[in-house]
Order: C-alpha cells, then sequence, then structure tokens
C-alpha cells in the first residue's frame, strides 16, 4: 500500500468535488493534465477543438470555459451547447456524456481526464456513429453519397492493405456537399475479374468540414471495425489519425485497371474535392484553426498520452514527484511508442487505473478501449449495435 502522508498529498492536490447538474446536459467537467514536453494549456485547447470537429461539430470559442488552469494542469468545463452540432446529434451528444457526468472520477478530481473523455465518446465507435449520424447501412450510405455517374478507380498497389480494393467515388462537383468515397476490401484480382469484396469502407464530409467515416460487412452492415483479416483500416479513430487533414491520395505509381480510372485521372477528382474543401475551411468561422498541421496530432496526443503515460505524466495527474511513482509502478510493464515517439517508457492505462484503485481509492474509473485506432475482438463497447437514428446525409 502506498503510505499514508502521501495519500494526504494526493487529497490535497485534487480538484473541487462536484458533479454539473442535470439542468446542463450538454455540459462536461474535465481535466487536463500535461502530457509531454512542450504540451501546454492553449495548445490542448486547439486540440480539443480539433478533436469534437471530428464528432461533426463547429465549436465556437465559448465552448472551454477554463476554471483552473496552469503549466501542467487545468481544470475546465466543456459546454457541447456551444460546439455547433446539427440539432439532431444533440440527443445523442447528451446520451453519451450522461454516464461521464456522474463518473467518480468527477468527483474525486473535479473533472474527468480529457483523454478518457475522448476514448468514450470520439473513439468509441457506435457513440461515434451515433453522434456523426453515419447511415445504418451501405445501401443508405450509397443512395446519399454516390449519384448515377459515379467513377470508380482499381488500387492494386496499396501502402495500407495487402489486397486489392475498389474505390468508387462520386465525380467532383466544387461542392464540398458532394464529396464521397467508398472503398470495397477483398479477396481476388480485379483484372481477372475474381474480385470479391468482403468490406466496405466510406468516406463523406460533414458540415464541420471534416471527414466522416464509416465500415460496413459484406451484408451491408454497418460495424464498429473493420476486420484486422481483410484489412488494417481498424475504427473509425484509425481513419481520422490517418487521413488526419485531407482525401487519402494513394500511390500515383498504381497500375491502371481497363475501364477504371488511372492513378493520374483519380488524383484529378481527389485533387478537385480537396480543393473545396480547403476553400470552405478557409472561409470558416469556427474556432478550429485550420491553419496549423499540428493542430491535429494535438488532439490526438490528448487521447494518446493518457493511454499511454509516462512517470512525468502519472507525476502530474496524480501531484507527486515522478521519482515515486517510477518506484511505485516498478512492478507495472513497460513499452515505448512506436508512433509517439521520443515519451520514453510508458504504461498501460488499464494498468495504471488497477494499481491506482488497488493502492489508492477504489473510485473505479471507467475503462476506455485499450486504443484510439483499433477495437480488440473482445471489446465491450457502449451502446454495442445501436443503429444512429438520424444522419446519414447530412446538408
Amino acid at each position: 500500500m502506498v503510505p499514508i502522508a502521501w495519500l494526504v498529498l494526493l487529497a490535497a492536490c485534487r480538484g473541487p468535488a462536484g458533479t454539473p447538474g442535470t439542468d446542463a446536459p450538454l455540459q462536461m467537467p474535465l481535466r487536463w493534465v500535461r502530457g509531454y514536453d512542450g504540451d501546454t494549456w492553449d495548445r490542448a485547447a486547439a486540440g480539443l477543438t480539433w478533436a469534437i470537429s471530428d464528432l461533426g461539430g463547429s465549436p465556437t470559442a465559448a465552448m472551454i470555459e477554463a476554471q483552473d488552469t496552469g503549466p501542467d494542469g487545468a481544470l475546465f468545463t466543456l459546454d457541447l451547447g456551444a460546439a455547433g452540432f446539427p440539432e439532431p446529434a444533440s440527443a445523442a451528444v447528451a446520451d453519451a456524456l450522461a454516464p461521464l457526468r456522474e463518473a467518480d472520477e468527477v468527483r474525486v478530481f473535479g473533472g474527468m481526464d480529457v483523454g478518457r473523455f475522448l476514448m468514450k465518446v470520439l473513439y468509441e465507435p457506435w457513440r461515434y456513429y451515433a453522434i456523426t449520424g453515419a447511415c445504418p447501412t451501405l445501401s443508405e450510405w450509397q443512395e446519399a453519397h454516390l449519384g448515377e455517374a459515379a467513377l470508380s478507380y482499381a488500387v492494386t498497389q496499396s501502402l495500407l492493405v495487402g489486397g486489392e480494393r475498389l474505390v468508387t467515388l462520386q465525380p467532383a462537383t466544387g461542392a464540398v456537399a458532394d464529396v464521397g468515397l467508398l472503398a470495397q476490401d477483398g479477396s481476388g484480382s480485379i483484372e481477372q475479374g475474381t474480385f470479391m469484396p468482403l468490406e466496405f469502407d466510406a468516406v463523406d464530409v460533414m458540415p464541420s468540414l471534416q471527414q466522416r467515416f464509416a465500415a460496413y460487412d459484406a451484408a451491408g452492415a454497418l460495424i464498429p471495425s473493420a476486420d484486422p483479416a481483410v484489412s488494417p483500416a481498424g475504427q473509425p479513430g484509425r481513419c481520422m489519425w490517418c487521413h488526419e487533414m485531407n482525401l487519402q491520395r494513394g500511390l500515383d505509381t498504381n497500375p491502371t485497371v481497363a475501364p477504371y480510372l488511372s492513378a493520374q485521372e483519380f488524383l484529378v477528382q481527389l485533387d478537385a474535392m480537396q480543393a473545396s474543401i480547403d476553400a470552405s475551411r478557409a472561409a470558416d468561422p469556427s474556432a478550429v484553426d485550420w491553419t496549423g498541421y499540428d493542430v491535429h496530432q494535438w488532439g490526438e496526443l490528448l487521447a494518446g498520452t493518457f493511454l499511454a503515460p509516462t512517470p512525468g505524466r502519472l507525476a502530474r495527474e496524480w501531484g507527486v514527484d515522478e521519482a515515486e511513482v517510477s518506484v511505485w509502478l516498478s512492478g507495472l510493464p513497460t513499452h515505448q511508442d512506436a508512433e509517439f515517439t521520443g515519451f520514453g517508457e510508458e504504461y498501460t492505462r488499464a494498468d495504471v487505473d488497477d494499481w491506482y484503485a488497488e493502492n489508492v481509492e477504489d473510485f473505479g474509473p471507467i475503462p476506455t478501449l485499450p486504443s484510439a485506432r483499433d477495437v480488440p475482438a473482445d471489446a465491450v463497447l457502449d451502446d454495442a449495435g445501436v443503429l444512429p437514428t438520424w444522419g446519414c446525409s447530412l446538408w
């Protein structure tokens, strides 16, 4: 067990206790903890604003109200009523927030870790689908986003998938609302006529000017994540982290398969679509910073440093010395992040939460998926299988 003196210190470092009232279902008390060298409150706020736009919101500056900020952490209120969500999405947002607002973590620390919040809302596939208004079935997506003049592009060389894929797209019209691409992943050869689609990945653009992603199985049913045996596309979070700011272009050396578009013809269409998106973003009055290339990564790091905290991050999270954290957690395994290199040894969030509950205070941290990109086969998902009740075509 941890020394009693440390427990007193921890209690003294906590934020004000309390939970928001039921009359504010779109407000969420949150806590930011500096995750890495160079991390700042301003950077975290900009990254969070980007993340909310990934959910389909068009945030205003009033969305984030800070109560207490410092170089190593902040307590703040996230008002998603000021996030510019389409009206039908508000019920899905409130439903996602309800269990989080009542969490013990809010009572103990004055706010939920913003990384945990993002993992339970943005990176929880069925919550993402419900809030963004994904099409419940593939046929509904095709009806909403592909016209009779749709074009197709055969991908036989890819940096993403080992097999082949066929991409169908709405020709560029200059209107962001018309952007729609559907990738069929499967087995066999397109050129030889033996290709058989097994899954479908759909991309369109929301009024927030962020891409919206959805995965469907061979029968056209909405699924939370791609089957790794078919494609490494993962859950919508992986799509967000890979697409970042732009539509994915693919390889310009991809061979042409008749009668489909050549790589050059495909890129002409993609460039025209991206130009319309960029022009709309340049005129966007929301609080999203479209000009900074790293802003999307700042949002990703809010989740990433929560899921894989360093000893320094945990020291700031718990309000103690870093050396003490290393001693206390010496029995836990560590790893180094292959993507966010340079952070040093990191722990796994589930291990840290279990240790805290056993040794400090059993306030029952709400568990999350272990990754913002993938859904383990045995994962327990919020609202698993509950189809979205609105949306499909947002414009």
